[in-house]
């Protein structure tokens, strides 16, 4: 990559796709593989002149990466065999639908133009990622952590909310509260809406852990009761239905769908809501919601529905990884 910041740390053994399988396999598979690759993906039509993988093996470092470009389902292979690498997938420019892949196989994704943009390379995010946490486990391609099959979305459906997405989860400068702060903002934005939350549910309760709010109601919820925690009981929520179901929960008219008796309804009367379950560890964690006091002049189409999954897929993943720092600073605190 001749561009500034397709810069690799050195040493690193580069492998073009076009190179074949010859020698990878048996090389790799006896010293256990690489602990990271850097993997770029296809972008739209284009196939890179690349039909396999990309990146495999150890030289003199531990990182393998890969100069062709592959396809996500190759993607998906990589994940599938070297489950406990660490993998960085980018492509040159903003791809919509490399990153929407790249996220629901739990790989961390950037774009050459947003590095270039931060003024950072791929040596940089790779030795960033040298001292991040464990893989998560990634999902197979075309589900979700959860085994849930997902809906293609068109790479122009989602290129405008794609870009600012990317910005804010690889901003480097602020940490999980702060992006999910962001993408809380963006989420209202894109979707019309006035309140959005992440929350975490416990039994019958569900906690909510940072909001925004355009409305005021939940800042005065909260001011109104200031030694109260900022949990209510589940049953006075409509994510009541996204935790306990296994799809994005969605509606602009609660009696139409037959929430008229509903004592979320009765208490709060919000007229629309969407949201999807966050996942930590293969188990519900809570919700990524956003609702309105007033009811929408339109359904949410399928695209909104597939932005609120991809945010609160991203969350679970991000708590996943924040979760593992924690234990493992914790564990270097206890030998020291």
């Amino acid at each position: 990559m001749d561009d500034p910041w397709g810069e690799l740390p050195e040493p690193t053994r580069v492998r073009r796709a076009s190179d074949g399988e010859s020698g990878a396999t048996e090389e790799s598979d006896s010293d256990g593989g690489p602990e990271r690759l850097v993997v770029r993906l296809r972008e739209g039509g284009d196939d890179g002149g690349a039909s396999g993988q990309s990146g495999s093996g150890r030289a003199n470092a531990d990182l393998a990466a890969g100069d062709g470009a592959v396809a996500t389902d190759g993607l998906r292979a990589l994940c599938d065999r070297y489950p406990d690498a660490t993998i960085l997938a980018y492509t040159v420019d903003d791809a919509p639908d490399a990153a929407i892949d790249a996220s629901r196989l739990g790989v961390e994704y950037v774009s050459g133009r947003r590095l270039a943009v931060d003024g950072e390379t791929l040596a940089d995010r790779v030795a960033e990622r040298a001292g991040a946490d464990e893989p998560a486990e990634r999902a197979g391609a075309g589900e979700a952590g959860d085994g849930r099959e997902r809906a293609p979305e068109s790479g122009a459906e989602a290129a405008s909310v794609l870009e600012p997405f990317i910005r804010i989860v690889s901003d480097r400068a602020t940490d999980l509260d702060e992006k999910l702060d962001a993408l809380l903002e963006l989420g209202r934005d894109r979707l019309g809406l006035s309140i959005g939350y992440s929350s975490h549910v416990d039994d019958d309760r569900l906690e909510i852990r940072q909001y925004s709010d355009g409305t005021g109601m939940l800042d005065a919820l909260f001011e109104n009761n200031p030694d109260a925690d900022r949990s209510i009981p589940l049953e006075l929520t409509y994510c009541q239905q996204t935790v306990r179901g296994d799809d994005v929960v969605a509606f602009t008219d609660p009696e139409a769908a037959g929430l008229a008796d509903d004592p979320a309804y009765e208490r709060f009367g919000f007229g629309s809501y969407v949201g999807g379950s966050v996942v930590v560890d293969d188990a519900v964690f809570g919700s990524l919601c956003f609702l309105d006091p007033e009811r929408r002049d339109r359904p949410f189409d399928e695209s909104e529905r597939l932005f609120v999954e991809l945010l609160a897929d991203w969350l679970g993943r991000a708590i996943e990884r924040e979760i593992a720092r924690e234990e493992r600073e914790a564990a270097v605190e206890r030998f020291e």
